[in-house]
């Protein structure tokens, strides 16, 4: 999977603060996307966080991914949720997340809702 988002000159919206995060030119929830991604979670990113990073003037209120299913990277969801999650209790267990069509979780990055569909978590090296 290639996460190359859109440069930020590319007809992306002016930032306001309904949809510009703390970089500036990104919104927040787009911002949660890119934190899956430093921790090695393999996803899709649907929605209008996927729409922004095309260019397409929409605001972006929460980062909507379809997370690959695949032991490993639920274990990396996993720690990386434990992480971003404001209520940690609230994620569902590991073992849960294969079955779920959707599962939200608040972040400190605000709403991402994930739906279930490497070698490690983290950074490649």
């Amino acid at each position: 999977m290639t996460h190359n988002p859109a440069p930020a000159h590319r007809g992306h919206p002016a930032p306001d603060a309904g949809t510009a995060g703390p970089a500036g030119h990104y919104p927040v929830p787009v911002l949660a996307a890119a934190v899956l991604v430093a921790e090695g979670v393999s996803f899709v990113l649907v929605g209008s966080a996927a729409l922004w990073l095309h260019g397409q003037p929409v605001p972006v209120g929460d980062a909507d991914v379809v997370i690959e299913p695949d032991g490993q990277n639920l274990r990396c969801l996993g720690q990386a949720l434990d992480w971003l999650a404001l209520r940690p209790r609230a994620v569902p267990p590991l073992r849960a997340f294969p079955a779920l069509s959707l599962a939200s979780v608040i972040t400190s990055y605000g709403r991402n809702a994930g739906g279930s569909t490497g070698s490690g978590c983290g950074s490649p090296r």
